[in-house]
């Protein structure tokens, strides 16, 4: 998986603009391979933007008439892997291609009230994984038809600059600032190698870019495991999207749980309670673990205690026989609750 990077702004360009109210994509994306945190990209006016991937595949953002389209080759110059990308058909809007009358109503005097069936922000596309796979899924017409085993990227909307207003004509884009990413299936040497990283408590460079683009201060606080796993993946607000929490610290040694939700909004954890025992058991953890909501069971975490009602997954952390406490969510807002503290005469 692999994600674009550089930034070239050109903002007197963007005239008006059309930003976007949420982030909200990321919670939308199913991905084949591990998340990795989206990055930022500009392109303008005629100008084309390039980022070369990981593995030699390059993401090409172009100019077109109408605005920008979104492409993926499998080397400079080489074939396009996202033209099996649905719908197929000319006559229908692609979510490869950003065009400014996307973004307007039918007869362009404001913004597009539903009148124009065209995709907004969000712009997911799948690519086949090889150019002898854009050749197999031609049909006799000559036209790539969608692939089973395909890759999937997305392009969020950020801002967009609109030309060619008046009522009757059709708008341009002539300024796109946009997130991207893509992703594809593993190999089995990347399973493996997966597996490996899953063993140890030091994060990835890549983990550790997720929760800085969530707006972790990666200055004050660096990615640092006490216990396996390093991280935990779950539904914590219990709204249908992906939440992810690592382990962090400071130089200090303070110590502390990031929880970055749908790649959005990010919660240091222990600034949920002022107990000083809460945050002794973050810095001594020695075991953490997710359940869902409904979870509750003797010989378990919480065992014969009233589970809290939870709007969604719960997280535990624990001090083996020591201590336990409880993080959730409820009713939107989020609580800590204590399980059991054991303290030594």
């Amino acid at each position: 998986m692999d994600c674009t990077s550089g930034i070239a702004r050109h903002a007197e360009w963007a005239t008006p603009v059309i930003r976007a109210a949420s982030h909200d994509w990321f919670s939308q994306l199913l991905s084949p391979a591990a998340p990795l945190a989206p990055s930022a990209g500009e392109v303008y006016g005629e100008h084309r933007y390039e980022h070369k991937l990981s593995n030699g595949w390059v993401f090409s953002v172009t100019a077109q008439a109408q605005g920008y389209s979104v492409r993926l080759y499998d080397r400079p110059g080489g074939v396009d892997l996202s033209q099996v990308n649905p719908p197929l058909s000319a006559a229908v809007p692609n979510t490869r291609d950003i065009f400014g009358w996307h973004f307007r109503n039918a007869d362009n005097t404001a913004a597009n009230d539903g009148s124009v069936n065209a995709p907004q922000q969000l712009r997911p596309f799948e690519f086949a994984l090889s150019a002898a796979e854009v050749a197999r899924s031609q049909n006799s017409a000559g036209t790539a038809t969608a692939t089973e085993n395909a890759g999937r990227g997305w392009v969020w909307v950020e801002e967009l600059g609109l030309t060619q207003l008046e009522q009757g004509e059709r708008a341009r884009a002539n300024y796109l600032k946009f997130y991207a990413c893509v992703s594809w299936p593993r190999v089995p040497t990347e399973d493996d190698a997966h597996d490996t990283r899953a063993h140890h408590t030091g994060y990835t460079p890549e983990e550790a870019e997720i929760f800085g683009a969530c707006g972790l201060d990666l200055q004050r606080w660096q990615p640092n495991a006490l216990v396996l796993p390093r991280h935990l993946g779950a539904d914590f607000d219990g709204d249908g999207a992906h939440d992810e929490v690592i382990q962090v610290a400071r130089a200090s040694g303070e110590r502390n749980i990031a929880m970055c939700r749908a790649g959005t909004w990010l919660q240091l954890l222990a600034e949920l309670d002022t107990d000083p025992d809460f945050q002794h058991t973050i810095n001594a953890m020695e075991r953490w673990q997710v359940v869902p909501p409904d979870f509750a069971a003797p010989g378990s975490p919480g065992g014969n205690t009233v589970w809290p009602e939870a709007d969604g997954d719960v997280l535990v952390l624990e001090r083996i026989e020591k201590s336990m406490y409880l993080v959730y969510r409820q009713r939107g807002v989020f609580k800590v609750a204590q399980v059991y503290r054991l303290v030594a005469s």
